[in-house]
């Protein structure tokens, strides 16, 4: 991001433009390449933390001064909202700096967390300069809720983990949330189409409609949620664990917490190809495809898992639960769905 412009603009809308475009440079920044191994010596996490609230508390209040300066007529002349732009500017180009001061040895996934908060920030105050420019004083309801995102976005970096364990708690709550989601959908559709069929209107239906799931479909469909639900069970499982032991887990293999977020988060892809694969009309080759990516999507995560601090000894056994649970639905999905010449699943 380039430093505050030291020179008098010629109208309020050439400081927008150029705040405008000074924050562009900023996201750009941020959506680049990362410099390779950030590591710094002597780096507090108390402390950075610390320094990041105050950082993004003023530009929140800078922000508020802007947005109140160009609330009603007179507006300030253009080197007044020149000097309000320019703090605006510092504060943000303290704040990405500072961003860049996170070592990865704090967290792969929360230096990316990090990241996304601060382009959501920049992003909101490129909407207001970009209000303030086109409505000035005469669009007072856009500046608020320009101002009002401002705010979230300041806020919601306030409520971001602060270590990797952390992190790991957060992403797999989140996706664990993402699965259940899907489930209840397929199921509340299931049931819906039950329902149906006890009034006499599916029948009718199925005369018109290929949108309705035949017996044979929902002999399929069993198994198919059964895999859904073991990935949802070692999500649970492993959010359980990882509540008990992060903290070893932090302390002894922050890289390997990095890697089993990796894993999680294709989890929730995995069940919404399946699940969507699972409305009618179905494709038994698509069923069987997506749910060997699920099972082994499932696999791989309690695989991994398993060889990190995350779990203990005493999770072995729902560990294997779980792993004895996939391969039966999986065989059963194989069995209703016969791989087609020439198929590799």
């Amino acid at each position: 991001m380039a430093a505050p412009m030291e020179a008098v603009a010629k109208s309020n809308d050439e400081v927008f433009n150029l705040l405008h475009a000074n924050l562009q440079l900023a996201i750009d920044q941020l959506k680049g390449d990362d410099p390779k191994d950030r590591d710094f010596a002597g780096f507090t996490s108390e402390a950075f933390w610390q320094r990041l609230e105050v950082i993004v508390k003023r530009l929140s209040h800078e922000a508020v001064k802007l947005c109140v300066a160009f609330s009603k007529p007179p507006v300030p002349a253009p080197e007044e909202s020149q000097k309000l732009v320019n703090v605006l500017e510092q504060c943000t180009l303290m704040t990405v700096s500072l961003f860049y001061g996170l070592p990865d040895t704090q967290g792969l996934h929360l230096q990316k967390m990090l990241r996304q908060g601060i382009i959501t920030i920049v992003t909101s105050l490129q909407q207001l300069a970009n209000d303030l420019r086109l409505n000035g004083p005469q669009g007072p309801q856009k500046q608020l809720q320009s101002t009002g995102s401002v705010w979230e976005s300041c806020d919601a970096i306030q409520e971001l983990p602060r270590d990797s364990g952390a992190a790991a708690i957060s992403e797999l709550n989140s996706a664990c949330a993402l699965v259940k989601d899907a489930l209840d959908e397929i199921e509340e559709a299931l049931r819906t189409d039950t329902e149906s069929r006890w009034s006499g209107l599916g029948d009718v239906l199925d005369e018109f409609s290929d949108d309705a799931w035949s017996d044979t479909d929902r002999q399929l469909i069993a198994p198919c949620l059964g895999l859904v639900k073991a990935a949802k069970a070692s999500l649970k499982k492993t959010t359980t664990a990882a509540k008990s032991n992060v903290a070893a887990a932090v302390r002894r293999a922050t890289f390997a917490l990095d890697e089993l977020m990796d894993q999680v988060a294709m989890m929730s892809p995995a069940v919404d190809d399946l699940i969507t694969v699972l409305y009618p009309p179905l494709s038994h080759a698509s069923v069987r495809l997506n749910s060997v990516k699920l099972a082994n999507t499932v696999k791989a995560l309690l695989a991994f898992a398993r060889g990190t601090h995350i779990c203990a000894e005493e999770d072995n056994e729902w560990m294997d639960f779980l792993v004895n649970v996939v391969d039966h639905n999986i065989e059963k999905v194989k069995q209703l769905a016969p791989a087609s010449n020439g198929s590799v699943a």
